[in-house]
Order: structure tokens, then sequence, then C-alpha cells
């Protein structure tokens, strides 16, 4: 049994720390990638996101070329909402849908071999993918892939949710 003098000390420490493990808890909540029906608001999948920026790429089937497209996203705070900004895109070939040069001095693309990359930062918001079967378009971060189709036949929404905004990047 404890004497009451090691009581008296002991019951403020563990407050504290209490009260310390609970603000942390708070404000570093978890940042996770959310995917919704776009009408219905109805959740799909989500999943918590590493620290750091959230970089993620959406992979497809060009619908008229059949030839595979990759468009990397960056997610970044602006005015305290996260918006996706698309980064980069691969592809093979020139067709409808697909650029054919660098449209402003901010924008690079360069050949690599079949391989056409243009770098870019374009703001898409709202973020909505309609997962058309013969597109086969899957959402890659990491080691982790998802096919939109496998989690519903109509237009998804990618947002971020419960990440905190920089102060410094929302203005």
């Amino acid at each position: 049994m404890l004497s009451k003098p090691w009581t008296l000390l002991c019951v403020p420490i563990l407050a504290v720390f209490m009260v310390s493990v609970g603000a942390q808890s708070l404000s570093e909540s978890p940042c996770y990638l959310t995917l919704k029906e776009h009408r219905s608001d109805q959740l799909l999948a989500q999943w918590k996101m590493p620290d750091g920026p959230v970089r993620f790429s959406v992979e497809f089937i060009h619908s008229v070329l059949n030839t595979p497209v990759q468009d990397i996203y960056e997610m970044r705070a602006h005015h305290g909402q996260w918006r996706a900004h698309l980064v980069q895109e691969v592809f093979q070939g020139q067709g409808y849908g697909l650029p054919y040069a660098a449209t402003d001095s901010s924008e690079t693309m360069i050949r690599d071999g079949e391989t056409w990359r243009l770098t870019l930062d374009r703001v898409i918001d709202p973020f909505i993918q309609l997962p058309l079967p013969s597109q086969k378009i899957t959402l890659v971060w990491g080691d982790s892939r998802v096919r939109l189709g496998d989690l519903s036949d109509r237009s998804v929404r990618i947002t971020l949710q419960g990440c905190p905004t920089p102060e410094a990047a929302s203005n």
C-alpha cells in the first residue's frame, strides 16, 4: 500500500501526463485520404496518410489509344482547405485529351523513349473520377493500390479529411 506522501506526489504528475497526452492526440489528428461517392457523399474508403506531403497517382488506360496514363497529384493547403494539384502527366502516344505541348512557361514537356512527361501545376477542385471499367482507373500511393471501379460504378470524390492545414500554406 502506498504511503500518503507518495500518493500526493504521483497524482499531480499523472494528471499532467494525461492532459499532455490528450492534448497531443487532439493536435495530431489522423490525416485520411478519403473516397466518397460524389452525389450521395457515401464513404467508400479511407486510408491514414503518413506525415508530410500527400502525393498519389491516378493510373488508367486511355479510352481511345488504349495506352497507360499516369497522373501524379499533390494535395496542398489553400485558404484552410486541401486541393489536388496535378503536378505531372506521364503517357504514351498523342491523341484526344492528351497534351501535345507545354501551354505556358511554367510547364515542361519532355520525351523519354515512348513516354511523354508533362510537368505542370494545375488545380483540380473538386477532384472527381468516374471509374469507367474499360479505363481500369487505379489510385496509387506508396505500395498501396485500389481500383476505383471496385468501390463504385459512380463518380468518386477524392479528398483529404482530418489533416491540419499549415497556416503558412493556407494563404
